[in-house]
């Protein structure tokens, strides 16, 4: 996130952006980082300690 910010080229002088991992159930919404900010998390906490979703 903080690369994302310190490169982004926009027009907007602040913005409040929710910077989480990639989670499977995120508690915090990251649309708006993702679009406007190019915001691409790279791990998901449930994929790196091997938590499998049982049905």
């Amino acid at each position: 996130m903080i690369d994302c910010l310190l490169n982004y080229t926009g027009n907007k002088k602040y913005g409040v952006y929710n910077c989480i991992s990639d989670n499977t159930y995120k508690r915090l919404d990251i649309t708006k980082a993702r679009e406007e900010l190019s915001y691409q998390p790279k791990f998901d906490a449930f994929k790196l300690f091997g938590y499998e979703f049982k049905d």
